[in-house]
């Protein structure tokens, strides 16, 4: 931003993204996993917890019922982002060419500084990741994750945290509810 360009008026770069990733988001958006609730329009953390939430009690309510849950953090998940799987998985999801070329330019050739009190680091190319709050980078990630869990009949995902219920009865032996997993 140039001294004199005030924060309300955005940049042709950043309105450019927003542009492309509209047009990217839509073209992708029915393919999307309806159980990922983060960075997803008209969806929140409260529609993943009260849809996680309404599961549990309505199966606890039955009779001779347990569950089994599993939590999973993908910890540095934005970080560890090769940004091959992801264009490969762009192009299974049906994103045109020309929409994945943006994709691409956008993941490829970034650079990392590191600037702390008075002193900063040397720029170091990344070689992978997404960068994390911005609109390409969250799609770049929905893009990844998108197919995560979706064997698993009961399961919710909220950006790279991701959960799985499958409800078994309590004759069930162990060995067979392990085997959701």
């Amino acid at each position: 931003m140039t001294s004199g360009q005030s924060p309300s008026h955005p940049s042709l770069a950043s309105s450019v993204k927003t542009f492309v990733f509209d047009w990217a988001y839509n073209k992708i958006s029915n393919s999307l996993d309806i159980q990922q609730f983060g960075n997803i329009r008209a969806t929140s953390a409260s529609h993943h917890l009260i849809s996680f939430l309404d599961f549990i009690h309505s199966h606890l309510d039955k009779r001779n019922t347990s569950l089994t849950v599993a939590f999973v953090e993908c910890k540095k998940a934005f970080v560890l982002v090769d940004h091959t799987v992801v264009i490969n998985k762009a192009i299974s999801l049906g994103l045109p060419s020309h929409l994945r070329a943006w994709l691409a330019d956008f993941l490829t050739g970034r650079l990392q500084v590191v600037c702390f009190q008075k002193h900063t680091s040397s720029y170091q190319q990344l070689t992978c990741g997404v960068p994390q709050g911005s609109k390409m980078g969250s799609l770049g990630f929905l893009i990844l994750i998108n197919d995560a869990l979706t064997n698993t009949l009961h399961h919710w995902k909220y950006v790279d945290d991701c959960m799985t219920a499958p409800w078994v009865c309590q004759s069930t032996t162990k060995t067979q509810t392990t085997q959701h997993f």
